[in-house]
């Protein structure tokens, strides 16, 4: 992690001197090709100077891509939960449960109930 940090910031003058050097040159769209990364803070920056109702439809946006990936979530655990379920019925070893769906052992006891 120590060193996955270090190279972040290691990079760091060199991704906003591309940054900077993007919106004065407007080459916005190699950079973005470039630099890894770079696209996500060139699409912040656009967001900040958006006005007032662009912004509000960004974050709704915002909000419903991340309940959609939070619900998408939410059924993948529903299915695995219920294969589980499924092969503890027919007495399966838990061992093999837990290698098939990646629940602890203590989540398929509790589907026991």
């Amino acid at each position: 992690m120590k060193d996955t940090l270090k190279g972040v910031f290691f990079r760091l003058p060199l991704r906003l001197s591309s940054l900077e050097k993007c919106y004065n040159n407007n080459e916005s769209e190699v950079l973005k090709m470039n630099e890894p990364g770079l696209k996500k803070a060139m699409d912040t920056l656009q967001y900040l100077s958006q006005d007032s109702e662009a912004r509000r439809l960004y974050e709704a946006r915002q909000k419903y891509l991340h309940d959609e990936a939070s619900m998408l979530g939410s059924a993948e655990m529903a299915g695995i939960k219920k294969v589980a379920k499924n092969m503890l019925d027919l007495n399966l070893d838990i061992s093999i449960i837990i290698k098939a769906t990646g629940l602890t052992e203590q989540e398929i006891n509790a589907l026991r109930k």
